[in-house]
């Protein structure tokens, strides 16, 4: 069934705060095996941060086709490019370390947690779109239908 019917549930505001904590908390992992992979003695590279320019850019396509336009139930033109830049985004944050791997510039065990932290930073990026779509401009939190 639909999920439509918990937003009037009291415990309503509780789940939603406990799905933002849990997908800070996600997050934080996902960046703390990047972290781990540029500072352990082992690796000493700082070259997988460069992972991090696609964790800012990743969101904005779609977050501007949302905001700018109207979401209907059929697919828009706008929405269709905004998600093919938000997938080369995505793409591109996991041939970095392949790249630099690839190159000399990181060891596989970098590239190996760097990957973790992608995978992890991005699966929390989609839930959150998932879990916190927004129609509306009054900051409220609604599930999905």
């Amino acid at each position: 069934g639909s999920c439509g019917a918990l937003l009037g549930a009291p415990g309503y505001k509780m789940a939603g705060i406990r799905a933002l904590v849990s997908l800070a908390f996600f997050g934080s992992c996902g960046a703390l095996l990047v972290v781990l992979g540029c500072a352990l003695p082992e690796f000493g590279s700082w070259w997988p941060m460069f992972v991090l320019f696609p964790y800012v850019l990743a969101p904005i396509p779609i977050t501007v086709v949302n905001r700018l336009t109207e979401r209907s139930a059929t697919s828009s033109v706008a929405y269709e490019v905004a998600v093919f830049l938000t997938t080369g985004i995505v793409i591109s944050a996991f041939g970095i370390p392949v790249v630099l791997t690839r190159v000399a510039k990181i060891s596989v065990g970098a590239m190996a947690l760097t990957m973790g932290g992608n995978i992890l930073v991005f699966l929390t990026l989609f839930l959150y779109f998932c879990v916190f779509k927004s129609d509306d401009d009054d900051f409220s939190w609604s599930i999905m239908n």
